[in-house]
């Protein structure tokens, strides 16, 4: 699944059945370069093989380069039959069928200007099998040399011939490869593809359908292969993301509760855990009420255990300076970007998240609270702030979660049950249509003397447009302003 923000680089692996053990090394060296060189570079591969193209697909292969659309992958690998260079294979690449096939696919992508690498598998080391039969070498040498025409996007023809040689030469070779790409991308000249981030224009949003379903099937193959992988932002709330499978991408997420129960600090305490833990990208917009250097000791505190109050004074113990100071270094790191503009309008929150996204890549945009929010071009009638609907574009427009506090009126405390429902949003508008997610916190030790209860939050999922709702329950630690998993954690 690409990352937010992340240029993908699409690999089409052209290989038979009979080399399954070479199509799982390129599997596990993308996978590999995903959480290191490509990580660094702010680039994410994908890899597509015949057999999820068409499971059906047998030996006769040449047709699917007359159906595919090659320009759609950035990068091919071409492995030949185990066969050649063996004596059960036969000598002549002719007369296999593959020399046909590997030949169309030479000439279709050598068209598209993009890297190929090629390879051919021998059971037998190249100087045994020239001892053996010479004659048959030679016709296999000359019909590879017909790859080797040099230029860095021309084709590109290697032996191997043991699986290790393979995957090293696959390593290097990709690893050229992204070098190269990251280059021209800091030099503006790369071809944009339907994942860079798209301008305006309505071309540009047709696609077809055919598209779509395979990059849905990339979708639910790799969540095939990794079942217990959050693959929305993960807020590092156990059962919140068991329930939410992480913040999605395109969908606005609405916190909403009455005054004093801490949306705040459980948007911060999202923001630490997804940024610490998960090393994700992520930008927050305070209100007039949050500057950014109380936001900065909102966040030590959480990741210190140091009392808030005792801090903001510095009265530290000897034993807590070494935390202070770690603290300070570990979210120096994280990749966190804070903006406090007073009066914030919503065209100036999306021209810096769309330039955050540009330059950075986002993960997650949190807004501290919507109420603060204005639009230079529209209001919502019931309220005077920006139409949400806005908030909706942007996330969609950038795919990545925006995440929104919002305080309800004291509406809620005039019932019984204090408990926040989705009615107490009939004066927001259109906002409980236009969300994806709503959640609400509930703390029961604001209404309810029952020492059980104490320091217990209830979080409400009470909409949820691709999954289930539900309560579940944390932890709220006041004198840090930090909410954490509770030890015992129950789904209702």
């Amino acid at each position: 699944m690409p990352r937010n923000g992340y240029k993908k680089l699409s690999i089409f692996i052209a290989a038979p059945s009979d080399v399954a053990t070479e199509k799982a090394r390129i599997i596990s060296i993308v996978d590999q370069l995903n959480h290191g060189l490509a990580d660094e570079l702010g680039i994410v591969l994908g890899v597509k093989e015949w057999s999820q193209i068409n499971p059906n697909m047998g030996r006769g292969q040449k047709v699917i380069f007359d159906q595919l659309p090659v320009e759609r992958w950035d990068i091919m690998i071409g492995i030949l039959w185990l066969r050649y260079g063996t004596p059960s294979g036969g000598s002549n690449p002719e007369q296999s069928g593959t020399h046909e096939e590997f030949t169309a696919a030479y000439e279709s992508w050598r068209k598209t200007g993009k890297p190929l690498i090629m390879f051919y598998q021998c059971i037998r080391p190249p100087e045994d099998l020239k001892k053996i039969d010479p004659e048959s070498w030679v016709k296999i040498d000359n019909f590879f040399k017909q790859f080797e025409t040099g230029g860095e996007n021309q084709g590109l023809y290697r032996t191997y011939n043991t699986i290790n040689d393979f995957e090293g030469l696959v390593r290097n070779h990709l690893e050229k490869i992204l070098l190269e790409h990251n280059e021209k991308r800091s030099a503006g000249t790369t071809i944009s593809t339907n994942d860079d981030l798209q301008d305006d224009d309505p071309k540009d949003t047709l696609q077809p359908i055919a598209n779509i379903l395979s990059d849905y099937y990339d979708q639910i193959d790799e969540n095939a292969r990794h079942p217990n992988t959050v693959y929305g932002v993960p807020t590092g709330f156990i059962d919140l993301d068991r329930l939410t499978n992480g913040l999605q991408p395109s969908n606005l997420l609405v916190v909403a509760s009455r005054s004093s129960q801490s949306k705040t600090s459980f948007l911060l305490s999202v923001a630490r855990n997804a940024a610490l833990t998960y090393k994700k990208h992520i930008a927050i917009f305070l209100s007039l009420g949050m500057s950014s250097l109380k936001t900065v000791q909102h966040l030590i505190v959480q990741e210190t255990g140091i009392d808030s109050q005792r801090l903001s004074v510095g009265k530290l113990e000897e034993n807590e300076w070494p935390l202070f100071t770690h603290a300070i270094e570990v979210m120096a790191d994280a990749h966190i970007f804070l903006d406090d503009t007073p009066a914030l309008t919503y065209q100036q929150l999306r021209e810096k998240s769309r330039h955050l996204h540009l330059e950075y890549g986002l993960d997650l945009i949190i807004v501290d609270n919507l109420q603060f929010l204005r639009n230079e071009k529209r209001s919502d009638e019931s309220t005077g702030n920006p139409s949400y609907i806005d908030l909706k574009i942007l996330a969609h427009e950038l795919n990545v979660p925006v995440l929104t506090g919002l305080q309800l009126t004291r509406a809620v405390e005039r019932r019984a049950d204090k408990r926040p429902q989705l009615s107490d949003l009939s004066e927001f508008g259109s906002l409980e249509d236009i969300a994806d997610v709503i959640m609400f916190i509930y703390q029961p030790d604001m209404y309810e003397i029952d020492a059980i209860k104490h320091n217990v939050a209830e979080i409400i999922i009470a909409k949820h447009n691709y999954g289930p709702t539900g309560s579940i329950g944390l932890v709220y630690r006041s004198n840090l302003a930090k909410y954490e998993n509770a030890v015992t954690r129950t789904l209702k």
